[in-house]
């Protein structure tokens, strides 16, 4: 074997072990997301002012296309957030389980490449909704620098905000997501299957409508158009579906303003960037995952921090290591994307070539 080819192979030994270290931390804040749910639960439940809180009934109300809709009925706090609870984990579930599976990702992060990373949400969220968080604090910061004030909400209680906060993630999905952007995808499903349902098309048409609202990019991919997997995030979407998720977007930054719930003028921007990452991931990875990136900024940056507050020892440590991992795993996300487009850039040239 010559000097190269010993370099070589000891390049990529070195940059296994580095993916082997880089995955376990990893699976270590994804434990944390799977301990989120467990640990609110302990923290409504497990005091006297919790339980008490939990056995008021409150008025639910949903958001569909951006509007406002109350519900007839009335729940318990207890039973609802217990409900919440439920949904988070069967979409961190989902996430761990959908094809490709956290298993095949990891084999493809070893053996092929560890951009691969990008395929499976429950591995891809600690990097995107760190490098996320890391783009909104600097933006903040920015404009608060210039006098631009972003304002925030208070609660009566911390009971009240650990419940809001499991919330607004699925209601907010449900209004700014799942039904404008979803329906616009299940009018192209529709059209889609009425133009191929004569030349015996293998699918049901309620099948396609599914498929277009909870998972996006895995219909466009069964229909044969374009995704951003194989096209890139500018073609996989296309103009008028830009369009749609642009508005969505401007959408969400106006409502936080206009709802008079405490912020101000500086949360427009912040939550326009919020909303169109949202967007995106819920057209890549479907509407489990935009739900998720959303639970991570309302409920799981909360409900550790009640932790370290309510159990002071046991969990203040705990609260560095998410701190600390937050950090460096954002940095790492917005390289590994800054990679992509690289890898992406020179392969289209090559291809003009």
């Amino acid at each position: 074997m010559s000097i190269f080819g010993t370099m070589k192979s000891s390049t990529g030994f070195f940059l296994k072990i580095l993916v082997v270290l880089f995955l376990m931390i990893e699976l270590i804040v994804i434990a944390t997301y799977f301990l989120a749910a467990p640990l609110g639960l302990s923290l409504l439940f497990g005091s006297s002012d919790g339980a008490a809180y939990a056995e008021h009934y409150v008025r639910l109300y949903v958001l569909v296309f951006l509007l406002p809709f109350r519900l007839p009925v009335a729940t318990n706090i207890g039973g609802l957030f217990s409900v919440l609870m439920v949904m988070y984990t069967v979409c961190l579930v989902g996430s761990w389980l959908l094809d490709p599976s956290l298993q095949r990702t990891v084999r493809d992060m070893l053996s092929v490449s560890p951009l691969r990373i990008f395929r499976n949400w429950i591995l891809a969220m600690p990097l995107i909704s760190n490098m996320l968080l890391m783009i909104i604090v600097l933006l903040q910061s920015f404009q608060e620098a210039g006098g631009i004030p972003t304002g925030g909400i208070t609660f009566t209680s911390p009971f009240e905000t650990l419940t809001e906060l499991a919330y607004s993630p699925i209601l907010e999905e449900v209004g700014f997501r799942i039904t404008p952007i979803g329906a616009f995808l299940a009018i192209q499903a529709i059209m889609i299957w009425r133009a191929r349902r004569f030349s015996n098309y293998p699918v049901s048409l309620s099948r396609m409508l599914i498929l277009s609202i909870l998972v996006p990019e895995r219909f466009r991919k069964f229909a044969g158009l374009r995704t951003i997997e194989n096209n890139g995030i500018l073609k996989g979407i296309g103009l008028p579906g830009w369009i749609v998720i642009l508005l969505t977007s401007v959408a969400f930054g106006l409502a936080h303003f206009l709802s008079g719930s405490g912020w101000q003028v500086g949360k427009i921007s912040s939550a326009f960037v919020a909303g169109l990452a949202l967007s995106l991931v819920y057209w890549r990875y479907g509407a489990h995952a935009a739900t998720l990136l959303h639970w991570f900024f309302n409920y799981y940056s909360y409900v550790y921090q009640l932790a370290s507050d309510t159990y002071a020892h046991a969990f203040s440590r705990l609260l560095y290591l998410i701190q600390d991992a937050t950090l460096w795993l954002g940095i790492i996300g917005g390289l590994s994307l800054l990679l992509m487009l690289v890898l992406r850039i020179r392969a289209g040239n090559q291809e003009k070539v």
